[in-house]
């Protein structure tokens, strides 16, 4: 692992960092089942702090990821939703670019009024890169930890071989990210693959957007 003038790697950082803004109630983790994660939720029992995880459901997860997590993880809380994404969209119409509602409510609505651990990295966008250890989530009334912002795509690898974690197979499929089925985020290439994969939920989607 990368070390810093002072010999210390990124995993020892990150544990400084999770005991150093360690709450008296104990961290709301944000577990999504990807790479990153598995990695935080690691690092947090590494460190020895107090945690309970949490997996926010979207209703439009991939079945390999949701397997994953029952099979690897089976003390993860799933955390449901009040309204499935499909409900959600004749109700409110689909998301775009531009109102991405579904992620306020569906991926960041857990750990209010808590200090939230995520595993967000500043090499995974531009807009990340700006983000701080330690921000403050007004709509929803929380802390959010990220200890891992330091940490390089062959960081999260290296520390996965290292502590022999197991991952989801899609990235064994060529997935570099996992997330919704459905996104207005998506690129074009990771459309059209999601779409091959799994067509029923674009085809129920599809039918939704012609009938708003």
């Amino acid at each position: 692992m990368r070390t810093n003038l002072f010999g210390e790697t990124v995993v020892d950082n990150s544990i400084a960092i999770m005991r150093e803004f360690e709450p008296a109630e104990g961290y709301y983790l944000a577990f999504s089942g990807g790479k990153d994660s598995v990695c935080l939720l690691r690092l947090a029992e590494l460190a020895g702090v107090k945690f309970d995880a949490h997996y926010s459901v979207t209703t439009i997860d991939p079945p390999e990821l949701t397997r994953f997590i029952k099979r690897e993880y089976p003390d993860v809380e799933w955390e449901m939703p009040n309204e499935s994404f499909f409900a959600l969209c004749e109700r409110k119409g689909p998301p775009t670019r531009w109102r991405r509602w579904c992620c306020d409510l569906l991926k960041e609505r857990g750990g209010e009024g808590r200090r939230v651990l995520v595993g967000v990295r500043a090499a995974e966008s531009q807009s990340r890169s700006k983000y701080g250890i330690i921000r403050r989530c007004f709509s929803h009334g929380k802390e959010l930890v990220s200890p891992m912002l330091a940490w390089t795509d062959d960081d999260v690898w290296q520390f996965i071989r290292a502590e022999k974690l197991s991952y989801c197979s899609l990235y064994d499929d060529g997935f570099s990210r996992l997330g919704c089925i459905i996104c207005p985020m998506q690129s074009d290439a990771a459309k059209r693959e999601s779409m091959r994969r799994w067509p029923r939920y674009w085809q129920k989607f599809e039918r939704i957007v012609r009938e708003c």
